[in-house]
């Protein structure tokens, strides 16, 4: 099923379940119109940002350690995100954001900066990637798809990017 045998095909699938859920809930609630407002950009634009490349990255990693597994993420990356959201080429997206916080330039460092920021949302969320009957874990992506403001306190409050960075 997923081009690379069996041998953690439960821990893929876990990963790859909980990375859908994030974005097709996300993607479901801007299709309805709930999530309009203040809103500039759709989730398949921010799919392909600095920030959602850093969480994917980092989500993968810790993800697969907080299941007891050590891998080399790369060698899993392509297919988990093909198979996260088969109608758009995810992987292709998530190129583009490690390029856009690898470049360089007058506002290069803003792409860090949110790459590194979605680096830290996603170990939070890893790290949480079996806590499934907490409505608590896995949530960050979601709330940066539909808000763009900032990440999900426990509270459900929202943590503004720049209280995160500074």
């Amino acid at each position: 099923m997923f081009g690379f045998g069996k041998k953690y095909e439960n821990e893929v699938e876990v990963i790859r379940q909980a990375l859908r859920d994030q974005i097709i809930r996300a993607k479901q609630e801007e299709e309805s119109g709930q999530v309009t407002k203040g809103r500039y950009y759709s989730v398949e634009k921010l799919i392909g940002s600095s920030f959602s490349s850093g969480y994917l990255y980092a989500f993968c990693r810790i993800g697969f350690a907080a299941q007891g597994v050590e891998v080399n993420v790369d060698k899993y990356l392509r297919t988990i995100l093909n198979e996260v959201w088969r109608e758009i080429n995810l992987y292709r997206r998530f190129k583009s954001g490690i390029e856009l916080a690898e470049s360089t330039g007058a506002i290069s460092y803003i792409f860090k900066e949110e790459f590194e920021l979605g680096m830290k949302a996603g170990m939070s969320d890893g790290g949480k990637i079996l806590d499934r009957s907490s409505g608590d874990a896995n949530k960050n992506l979601y709330a940066y798809l539909i808000n763009c403001e900032g990440l999900l306190r426990e509270d459900d409050s929202y943590l503004k990017f720049d209280e995160v960075t500074s």
